[in-house]
C-alpha cells in the first residue's frame, strides 16, 4: 500500500471517528434531553459539521462559525426533510428526521476526509481541470466525463417519474370504467388520479380521488370521474353515488348510478358522470361531499365525506353582449345611452362585486407632451358602498411608474345597481419629460379614503393590479407632417394670400385631433409695438369651427394680451401659415413672458383635447 494511500486511509478513520462522536453524542443528549438537545441537534449541530466541509481552517472565526452553524443547520434539514417527503414519500416522524440529521453528518464528514487526503485533493484538481477544458488529452477527459453524465442519466430516470407525478396517485394495471351517462363497461389501464382522496364506507367500498373537467360554468355540465377500490370480495347492486355542493347550506345535488358488478379484493373501478350546473346558482366556491346511497338509506362511513372545493367564476358572455344598454361616460360626464362592442375585452373580477370588461385606446402609438383616448368598460354584480378610484399606471421596462392617469369612476360605485354597465373615456396627457419606449399598462381600483386596493377575485389571477395591455411612446418628427409641399400662407396682416413651400419655425407637433400645430413664429416683442406671429397647421379632415386661443402673460408683472387666431375652412391634409399681427400694449411689463396656446371649439367655446395647452417663454423688451 503506498504512503498516500494510508495517509488517506488515516485521516478518514480520524475524521469519521470525529464526526460518528459528535453524532452520537448528539443522539445521546437527544434522548434524555428531547426538549432542550432536541433543538440543538436539530438546529446546530448539522450545520457546525458543514461549515468544517466548507470552509478551509482559519477562514472564518468562531462567532462567525456559530453563526454559519445555526442559519445552515436551518437550512439543510427544512430542504432535506421536504425533499424527502414530497418526492420519496418518506413521512415526517421523529426517527426519519434524526436518519436524515445523522446521514447529512456522515456526508459532512466525508467531505471533511476528503478534503485533508491528498490523493483525493489531486483527482480533484484533475476533474476541475476537465469541467474548465484545461486538458489535452481527450481520453481522459472522457474518463471524468462519462461516469458523471451516467450518473445524472441515473438520477433524471429516477427522480423525473417522481416530479412528473407529484400531486397524482397512479395506479398500474388494467381497471373497470363505467359510464353512467351510456351505461357503458370498458377497461382502462394505468389511472392518474389528480386529486386523491380516501373515504371508507361501511359496505367495503372505499372512495379514493376523483377527476372533474374545468372550466365550471352555470348552465352546463361538467364531466366528473369518481375512483373506487374495494376492501374485500363483494357484490355491489343498487347503490347510487350523490353528490352535493354546498356553501352555507346545500346549494344543488346530482347523482348517479353505481354499476351492479362483482368486486374481488382490490379491485378499482371508475364511475365517469356529467354534473349539471344550474343556471341559477351563484358564483363562488362550494365544498363537494361524496355520498353512497342504498335506496333511500346512506351508507354510512366514519370519515367526513367532503373531498374538496369547487369554485363557479362568472364568465364573460355571461356579463356583456353588445345588445345590452351602456352608460357612456366622457372626462366624468353623462354623453349617451346606448349599445356596442368591446375591442378589447380584458376580463377582471374586483372582490366578486364589480367587473371589468374591456378597454380601448385611440391610438397605439403617442408622443410626448400629447393626449391619447382610454375607454374602460365596467359591470356592477353587487352594490357597494364605497366609491372607488382607478389608478393607471404606465410602467417601464424597469418595473418604475413613469406616468398615471389615476381618476374617480364617471359615476359613484355606491350609486351602482347590480347589472349596470358603464363605459368611460377619459383623455390621457403624456408629460413632455417622458422618454420614447413601450410602457406596460396595470390599472386596478382603490379607496381614496384608506388608500387600501381592491383585490381581484378573478380566477387564475393574483393581486391588486392586471396587466391591461401597452402603449408606444414615440417623439414625432416634422417629417411625419410635413415634407416641404406647397403651404397656403393667409397673411390677416395685409390681407394677402401666398402658396409655396415654407420653414416651418419652432416645431412643437401638437396633435389635437382635429388639427396639428406644426410650429409657430413669433417676432421680437417690444413694449408699444406690433410684432407678427406665425402659426403653421394642418388640418386632419375634420370640419368645424376651431381658433387657437393664446394668451401673452408676463411673470414679473400682471400684464396679459390675450387674442384667438380664428383657422380657415382647410382640406384633408392640407397645412397653412395663417400671420396675425400682435399689439404689446405701452404699459406691458417688460421682461420674461410666457407664450401660451391652446385648440378651441368654437361652437361650444370648449378646449379640444382636455384643455390641453402649450407653453413656451419669450422676452418683451422695454
Amino acid at each position: 500500500m503506498s504512503l498516500c494511500s494510508c495517509n488517506f486511509t488515516m485521516v478518514l478513520r480520524e475524521s469519521s471517528f470525529r464526526v460518528i462522536v459528535l453524532v452520537l453524542a448528539g443522539l445521546g443528549l437527544y434522548l434524555f434531553f428531547p426538549a432542550v438537545f432536541g433543538l440543538l441537534f436539530v438546529l446546530f449541530i448539522p450545520g457546525f459539521v458543514s461549515t468544517y466541509a466548507l470552509f478551509k481552517e482559519g477562514e472564518i472565526d468562531s462567532m462567525e462559525r456559530i453563526a454559519f452553524s445555526l442559519g445552515l443547520s436551518i437550512s439543510f434539514v427544512a430542504l432535506t426533510v421536504m425533499f424527502s417527503n414530497i418526492y420519496l414519500k418518506i413521512p415526517v416522524t421523529r426517527a426519519s428526521v434524526i436518519l436524515q440529521v445523522s446521514f447529512l453528518c456522515v456526508c459532512f464528514g466525508l467531505i471533511i476526509a476528503a478534503r485533508s487526503s491528498r490523493v483525493v485533493m489531486g483527482v480533484y484538481a484533475q476533474a476541475v481541470d476537465v469541467l474548465m477544458l484545461r486538458t489535452e488529452n481527450p481520453k481522459r477527459t472522457l474518463r471524468f466525463l462519462a461516469p458523471g453524465v451516467i450518473v445524472l442519466l441515473l438520477a433524471v430516470n429516477i427522480f423525473y417519474p417522481l416530479v412528473f407525478s407529484m400531486g397524482k396517485e397512479v395506479y398500474e394495471g388494467e381497471y373497470v370504467k363505467y359510464d353512467s351517462s351510456e351505461g357503458s363497461f370498458e377497461e382502462v389501464q394505468g389511472l392518474k388520479i389528480s386529486r386523491p382522496h380516501r373515504i371508507d364506507f361501511e359496505n367495503g367500498l372505499v372512495f379514493i380521488g376523483y377527476d372533474i373537467s374545468h372550466p365550471l360554468k352555470r348552465g352546463e355540465s361538467a364531466h366528473v370521474n369518481y375512483y373506487f377500490r374495494s376492501s374485500e370480495d363483494m357484490v355491489v347492486d343498487g347503490v347510487t353515488v350523490v353528490t352535493d355542493f354546498c356553501d352555507d347550506d346545500t346549494a344543488f345535488q346530482n347523482q348517479f348510478g353505481f354499476p351492479s358488478m362483482t368486486l374481488l379484493k382490490g379491485e378499482i373501478v371508475l364511475v365517469s358522470g356529467e354534473i349539471m350546473m344550474p343556471a341559477e346558482v351563484a358564483t363562488g366556491g362550494y365544498e363537494m361531499h361524496v355520498s353512497l346511497f342504498r335506496g333511500y338509506s346512506p351508507v354510512g362511513t366514519d370519515d367526513s365525506n367532503e373531498v374538496g372545493m369547487i369554485n363557479i367564476p362568472w364568465y364573460f358572455d355571461e356579463l356583456y353582449n353588445r345588445s345590452m344598454d351602456v352608460q357612456f361616460f366622457y372626462n366624468g360626464r353623462n354623453a349617451t345611452t346606448g349599445n356596442a362592442g368591446i375591442s378589447r375585452s380584458r376580463f377582471y373580477v374586483f372582490d366578486d362585486r364589480i367587473a371589468f370588461l374591456g378597454y380601448d385606446m385611440d391610438v397605439g402609438v403617442v408622443s410626448p407632451g400629447h393626449d391619447f383616448r382610454m375607454t374602460y368598460w365596467w359591470r356592477s354584480l353587487e352594490s357597494v358602498d364605497v366609491d372607488y378610484t382607478v389608478f393607471v399606471h404606465f410602467i417601464d421596462s424597469r418595473g418604475r411608474i413613469v406616468f398615471q392617469d389615476d381618476h374617480a369612476l364617471a359615476r359613484p360605485t355606491s350609486e351602482w345597481i347590480s347589472g349596470n354597465v358603464i363605459s368611460e373615456k377619459y383623455d390621457v396627457s403624456v408629460p413632455y419629460s417622458v422618454s420614447e419606449g413601450i410602457y406596460r399598462i396595470r390599472f386596478g381600483l382603490y379607496d381614496a379614503v384608506t388608500g387600501e386596493r381592491v383585490d381581484l377575485s378573478s380566477r387564475n389571477v393574483r393581486g391588486d393590479a392586471p396587466y391591461l395591455g401597452q402603449i408606444t411612446v414615440r417623439k414625432k418628427r416634422l417629417s411625419d407632417y410635413y415634407s416641404g409641399e406647397d403651404v397656403r400662407t393667409l397673411n390677416t396682416v395685409d390681407d394677402t394670400l401666398l402658396v409655396g413651400a415654407v420653414e416651418v419655425l419652432n416645431p412643437v407637433l401638437v396633435d389635437y385631433g382635429q388639427f396639428v400645430v406644426l410650429g409657430y413664429a413669433l417676432d421680437a416683442l417690444q413694449r408699444g409695438k406690433t410684432a407678427n406671429l406665425t402659426y403653421f397647421v394642418k388640418s386632419l379632415g375634420v370640419g368645424g369651427n376651431y381658433s387657437i386661443r393664446t394668451v401673452i402673460t408676463s411673470v414679473s408683472s400682471s400684464g396679459v394680451i390675450g387674442f384667438d387666431v380664428s383657422l380657415p375652412l382647410m382640406d384633408d391634409g392640407e397645412v397653412a401659415a395663417i400671420v396675425v399681427a400682435v399689439d404689446v400694449p405701452l404699459d406691458y411689463g417688460a421682461g420674461e413672458s410666457l407664450f401660451t396656446f391652446g385648440l378651441r371649439d368654437d361652437d361650444t367655446g370648449e378646449y379640444v383635447r382636455g384643455g390641453r395647452v402649450v407653453s413656451e417663454r419669450v422676452v418683451v423688451r422695454g
